[in-house]
């Protein structure tokens, strides 16, 4: 009852604001704060911020305001003056990986060690949509999440296919690169997804050419088969390919 938590994008009149001051007035009911949080505040209007301001420059010692948003150069100068900044930046694709196998563990079925790095990666730092694509995956699995798996729900072509496919043009083997090509289009593969992940392959093998313990997306195996390609190649012939 002493958290309430307000839709900016939803509720951006200063009516919904004046009601929440007026839930203001009374202490909480079990706990030692009443906490407000809006969402998405940017989106409220200048008539809403002004009604606030009111409350945030002589707020009662048992309220604290959380102010959530992804575009806080829209909140007025009168606000951000007001609050203390915090910013959540995306997690990294290796703390997502491992809480990941963390929970696969607990929950008894097998995750893949590449499988969660392929997971971790689509989830561009979101911990939330990581985990909600490991749960349709393990509807999908028999016990066991792998790399085969992930590549055929997200539609991503394999580590090793897209090797062979750097292996292809770094040889000037034009004849194998279509080859390739044409069996992940004949697979469904977007061709989009091809081309950024072909690019993310290549971005990973400059950190390998560079110092072969980089490489922090990949599993011990795939490193190891992508570090010798890379220091094979060089560091200035994989930069004029990506």
């Amino acid at each position: 009852l002493d958290v309430v938590e307000l839709d900016g994008a939803t509720h951006t009149q200063v009516d919904k604001v004046r009601d929440l001051q007026e839930l203001l007035r009374f202490s909480p009911t079990r706990d030692r704060y009443r906490v407000v949080i809006i969402d998405e505040v940017h989106m409220l209007s200048r008539s809403a911020f002004n009604a606030l301001l009111k409350s945030i420059e002589e707020p009662p010692e048992y309220v604290i305001w959380i102010f959530a948003t992804t575009e806080s150069h829209k909140l007025p100068a009168t606000i951000l003056s007001r609050c203390q900044h915090l910013e959540f930046r995306p997690v990294p694709t290796e703390v997502i990986a491992a809480r990941m196998q963390a929970i696969a563990e607990r929950e008894g079925f097998q995750l893949d060690p590449g499988a969660g790095n392929m997971l971790a990666r689509a989830a561009q730092g979101s911990v939330r949509d990581g985990l909600s694509l490991l749960d349709q995956l393990r509807a999908f699995s028999d016990g066991r999440v792998d790399e085969r798996a992930v590549a055929e729900v997200l539609g991503i072509p394999s580590f090793e296919v897209l090797l062979d496919l750097v292996r292809a043009l770094i040889a000037g083997d034009a004849p194998r690169g279509l080859e390739i090509l044409r069996g992940l289009l004949a697979a469904g593969h977007d061709p989009a997804v091809v081309y950024q992940e072909l690019g993310r392959l290549l971005q990973e093998l400059v950190h390998l050419a560079v110092d072969p313990t980089l490489g922090a997306e990949l599993t011990p195996e795939p490193r190891e088969a992508a570090a010798t390609v890379a220091q094979t190649t060089g560091l200035a012939a994989l930069t004029r390919m990506i």
